[in-house]
């Protein structure tokens, strides 16, 4: 009866979940997509998983998983949607399966919630993790697949953990917890290399011996040894591989946050009230939160916000003799925020999905609370209470999905709500470019550049129009206005090269590719387009060169196929021009008529 209990709860759960994200199946890929699937060419090459590695080693698993969405459907985000729901319904469920076994505790298993609202709170916990709107980012914004799939590891090895402890304590040679522990740590390790964030595991399995397992007689704190140890792990490999800044937990080719780390631990003690907000009233929900730094301990906000924490900390010390449950919650929800909203700083101060782990703590906190507070003697009332919750958490997460609709849709609701941020306007004004309402793209990256006049990333968009309008004298000074702000813009360089490229100035055109690539050496067009400047330079040698790098680092790059055959022509090597030129059109490129005919008199005159 038990597992049929918990049968039908898993299936509520992945019912309600799959409900709530239908209408996102066919959402487009959106902000942090692009580097990380659109144009990552590391992802494309499933059989070199040393690419991926490379890439990112401590979020390996993630980009693993995105190459084998690339590997079976390309760029249709379909398949990557569908993806991230399995992913945040196994999480769900994973949710319910440690409260199933929490309750079996050898400190809980005699509670009345054990023994009279079992699988309801079980059931609950599952759905206010699937339901709860603040979710939606980390489910509907591909890339945010690190903070769910990260999640599901970290719940799933905590619950081997506690079997493993389950089976310890009940003994016998039947009940061997070896093979649990082996599962806890293989599930802790992929977790850790899934998302850094997870590195707080190992404390929160310590959480879980002192309000679960600990008696006046011994305190297992020898069980979570071994897992203190793979703390290790992650900042070891950050450090020989030299990819991961250890102190920013940001990749080395992005831009360094300028946020100290001071500054970062204040303006966080205001974030953790804005997060607590979202977690018991989840409205005015936004990607772009316009959250401006703190800088002394003694702003209203900063003290409201420690006070807060501190309250919230003396409470669930206070509880946890009587209400281990709500207690776990609370410790659980600031635990998994620590790595996030602790001490290391990262450029933006505040996103909804840091808050995906920490809702697995705040629904076990609401479903234990509700039944603390009523189910003892009123159990129907704290049923009522919880669905009433969950279906409204869940309409609002299903009406949420339709900010993601499209780029246009998701930037507007972040300006509407972020009026005073620079970037919104910027990343609503490349929805507009893409659309080719380009008056309201320059509109947007003008107020942009009204808020933020040393905004990079603006005045190049706003060149990338003044491109595709061919205004190129305006789009070559928006470019030098992008370089001149940040030394290391690879695309600023690469797009002023083709300026100069379409005007005739190879020269200059091969100086900005080659900067670009000393910033990107993985820039396949790069490579390419300085390539086809070289030829026309009559340098088929170092054409031929770049053309084969495009393609080392593109094999299926039909275009460079086709301009290395021209090169190969020009050089009088026809039998490599011909290998080629079968390669492009294997790839599906219309090679221009007139050249297969030259090709082919040449070959003629060749063989005679």
């Amino acid at each position: 009866m038990k597992r049929l209990g918990a049968l039908w709860a898993i299936s509520v759960i992945c019912l309600l979940g799959i409900l709530i994200y239908s209408n996102t199946l066919h959402n487009p890929f959106v902000f942090d997509d692009d580097p990380s699937i659109t144009k990552n060419a590391a992802i494309r090459k499933l059989a070199r998983p040393g690419d991926i590695w490379d890439f990112w080693p401590t979020r390996f698993v993630t980009y693993l998983t995105f190459a084998i969405n690339y590997r079976l459907g390309g760029l249709d985000t379909t398949g990557y949607h569908i993806f991230n729901i399995v992913v945040h319904c196994a999480s769900a469920c994973a949710v319910c399966w440690l409260a199933l076994l929490t309750l079996s505790t050898p400190l809980m298993k005699r509670e009345m919630i054990a023994t009279r609202f079992r699988l309801g709170f079980a059931l609950f916990a599952g759905l206010i993790f699937v339901a709860h709107p603040v979710q939606t980012q980390a489910v509907t914004y591909i890339v945010q697949r690190a903070a769910s799939l990260a999640t599901l590891f970290f719940i799933v090895s905590l619950a081997f953990y506690a079997k493993a402890r389950l089976a310890q304590e009940e003994g016998g040679s039947r009940n061997s917890p070896l093979p649990l522990y082996l599962a806890s740590f293989v599930t802790a390790m992929i977790a850790y290399f899934t998302k850094e964030m997870t590195l707080t595991l190992p404390f929160m399995m310590l959480v879980y011996e002192m309000l679960f397992f600990r008696t006046k007689k011994a305190f297992g704190v020898k069980n979570c040894a071994p897992f203190l140890v793979t703390i290790l792990v992650v900042p070891l490999t950050m450090i020989m591989t030299k990819s991961v800044n250890i102190e920013e937990m940001r990749r080395m080719s992005e831009g360094a946050t300028t946020i100290p780390h001071a500054t970062y631990i204040l303006t966080q003690c205001r974030v953790v009230i804005t997060y607590m907000r979202l977690l018991f009233l989840p409205v005015r929900q936004n990607l772009d939160y316009d959250y401006p730094v703190s800088h002394s301990v003694f702003e209203v906000p900063v003290l409201a916000g420690l006070l807060l924490v501190a309250a919230l900390l003396t409470a669930a010390f206070k509880i946890s003799p009587r209400h281990r449950l709500a207690s776990f919650g609370i410790f659980w929800s600031f635990l998994a925020l620590l790595p996030e909203s602790g001490v290391i700083p990262i450029k933006d101060v505040i996103f909804e999905h840091r808050l995906y782990l920490p809702m697995a703590g705040f629904s076990i906190f609401l479903a234990s609370g509700a039944y603390y507070l009523f189910g003892k003697t009123r159990q129907q009332y704290a049923i009522a209470i919880l669905a009433v919750l969950v279906a409204v958490y869940a309409a609002m997460a299903y009406q949420r999905n339709f900010v993601w609709k499209d780029a246009l849709t998701l930037w507007n609701d972040a300006a509407i709500k972020s009026p005073h941020k620079a970037r919104p306007y910027c990343n609503r004004g490349i929805a507009y470019a893409d659309r080719k309402e380009y008056d309201k793209a320059i509109s947007d990256y003008e107020r942009s550049l009204e808020i933020n006049p040393h905004y990079a990333q603006a005045y190049y968009n706003r060149g990338n129009v003044y491109y595709d309008t061919k205004e190129y004298q305006r789009a070559a000074a928006d470019y030098d206005r992008a370089v001149a702000l940040n030394v290391r813009y690879a695309k600023a360089y690469y797009n002023r090269g083709n300026i100069y490229f379409d005007i005739g100035a190879y020269d200059k055109a091969i100086s900005d590719f080659t900067e670009a690539l000393a910033i990107d050496p993985i820039h396949a067009k790069a490579y390419n387009n300085r390539g086809i400047a070289h030829a026309n330079l009559g340098d088929y040698g170092r054409a031929i060169d770049d053309f084969d790098a495009a393609i080392r680092i593109n094999p299926a790059y039909a275009e460079a196929y086709n301009n290395r055959a021209t090169a190969y022509y020009f050089k009088g090597d026809l039998e490599h021009s011909r290998a080629d030129i079968q390669k492009a059109q294997v790839l599906g490129f219309t090679v221009n008529p007139r050249f297969l005919d030259d090709l082919k008199k040449a070959s003629v005159s060749y063989e005679k």
